[in-house]
């Protein structure tokens, strides 16, 4: 399972969001984009069978609402006939606001190019056989890019650069940590649990046959172990994030490998001792981390969800299969979404299965706010966007707000302080309300990433920043046609793939 490395904007014309840019943060299926993350420890869920779903579907309150509306609506022709008069309203309750950490650097005037990095060298471009394979942000602000070339001259290599500077802390070839790197692509899982970086190599490119892992020293390269470990498949296991562009933050994930008919935890201080823990759960294809709940995906579909910590499920958890996906939103609540087949079913579960409510919705998105995690659902329009979206509280499903679109978005992106940002389907990026849903300041360009208080957007070749309380543009830099912008880490980057260089904008 391949991690991206910086994501490349969408054709020009075209506003739509990037893919994540690293690690590769793709939805499970029956997943919106942009599920926030949440530091926090494992819950102890009680002992509870599953509850059963309530005698009723649960209401669509989409179609309660238009219908009160018409019948107020015919109340009121009757009455006002002679004059004409049509009236109809409706009073929308509002949200609490307050202040939210930025996830990238705020840059409020022009900025400049700190320092310009080179991902790959003049003779890699010029050989043409060495590519990015994966990079990582750390927590000290530095990031990780390792590189897979398939030339018998150069092996792959993997470097750590200092965020600040742009200068190089320590760089070693595979070769130089004892992996092979001539049939699979090399991947780099995500700090793990126990403090280390840990590079995995399948011997064929179907990963297939011995799987080569070796975990290292973040601050010095240093080799902590390695392994050669036969019938190994990697599953690297992904962090969410809380918007779907960043802030991408190294958060301790566990190391995963895949085995006949289930799934080992191996400890990256001795990879080839005991497991910590093994479960026979069938064959499993990727996995994500989501406030220490591990999600796993299986390859008949579903999911199934796991303690990180001992491999065990919430005692009651039940796996319904296919279409059916859960994210935990704290200790004392989970969401879960079922697929009905043209709809999705949305239930709040508290941490012993119980269900508190339920919605029925075509798409819906979480983002982590002021007030906590927001809710919203929204409806299929023809065009095959959407147009009608909805505020929810997310531990009672009760409606916060409502707000019909007259142009169609794509999805809703970050939840800022008095503010949300909509990805319009041909217009751009619209900041709304967050406590109310009126539309207030529409933007050039789709979004690129968000900071207390700005919000970056990228109209080819310009780049643009916003002031996300007046809407007001704060600056505006063209972009050379090669490059692209993008975050890594905490920092605003521009990616140019052409010439190979990664380079920070302050």
């Amino acid at each position: 399972m391949n991690q991206s490395p910086l994501s490349a904007p969408p054709p020009a014309g075209s506003p739509q969001a990037p893919t994540a840019p690293y690690p590769a943060t793709s939805p499970l299926p029956g997943h919106p984009v942009g599920r926030s993350l949440l530091p926090g420890t494992p819950p102890d869920f009680p002992s509870s069978p599953p509850q059963p779903a309530p005698a009723a579907p649960p209401r669509r309150r989409r179609w309660g609402l238009l219908i009160a509306i018409g019948v107020v609506a015919l109340v009121v022709l009757l009455v006002l006939i002679a004059t004409g008069v049509l009236l109809a309203t409706r009073v929308i309750g509002a949200g609490s606001g307050g202040g939210v950490e930025g996830y990238v650097e705020t840059i409020r005037a022009e900025p400049e190019e700190a320092w310009s990095y080179e991902m790959l060298s003049r003779s890699d471009l010029a050989r043409g056989d060495t590519t990015v394979a994966s990079t990582l942000p750390l927590e000290d602000g530095g990031f990780v890019v390792l590189r897979h070339s398939t030339s018998a001259l150069e092996l792959g290599r993997i470097s750590v650069v200092d965020g600040d500077s742009g200068e190089v802390r320590w760089e070693a070839t595979l070769g130089d940590l004892g992996l092979v790197d001539e049939a699979g692509t090399p991947l780099l899982a995500p700090l793990s649990a126990e403090g280390h970086l840990t590079i995995a190599v399948p011997t064929n490119a179907d990963e297939t046959g011995p799987l080569h892992l070796v975990s290292l020293d973040p601050g010095s390269g240093s080799v902590v172990s390695s392994a050669v470990l036969e019938d190994r498949s990697p599953i690297i296991a992904h962090w969410t994030v809380s918007n779907a562009y960043g802030a991408y933050r190294t958060t301790p994930t566990p190391l995963l490998v895949g085995r006949p008919g289930g799934v080992e935890r191996l400890s990256t201080g001795d990879l080839g001792g005991e497991p910590i823990w093994a479960a026979n759960i069938g064959d499993i294809f990727g996995a994500s981390l989501y406030r220490d709940h591990l999600i796993l995906m299986p390859d008949e579909g579903g999911e199934l969800w796991l303690d990180p910590a001992t491999g065990y499920e919430p005692q009651w958890f039940t796996d319904d299969g296919v279409g059916t996906s859960y994210l935990p939103i704290d200790d004392s609540l989970v969401l879960r979404s079922v697929d009905q087949g043209g709809y999705t079913s949305l239930e709040g579960l508290d941490a012993s299965g119980t269900i508190l409510w339920s919605e029925d919705t075509n798409r819906w998105w979480t983002a982590s706010g002021p007030d906590g995690t927001a809710l919203f659902v929204a409806e299929d329009s023809a065009d095959g966007g959407a147009a009608y979206l909805m505020r929810l509280d997310p531990r009672t499903g009760e409606e916060l707000w409502e707000r019909e679109h007259d142009d169609s978005f794509e999805y809703l992106e970050q939840y800022l302080p008095g503010r949300a940002v909509v990805l319009e389907t041909e217009r751009g990026a619209q900041l709304l309300d967050a406590r109310t849903g009126e539309p207030s300041h529409r933007l050039r360009g789709y979004t690129v990433a968000l900071a207390a208080g700005v919000v970056y957007t990228y109209d080819a070749p310009t780049l643009r920043a916003w002031d996300a309380s007046s809407g007001d543009e704060l600056w505006s830099l063209r972009v050379r046609d090669s490059a692209y912008p993008s975050q890594l880490g905490d920092m605003i980057v521009l990616v140019d793939d052409t010439r190979g260089t990664l380079t920070r904008l302050r």
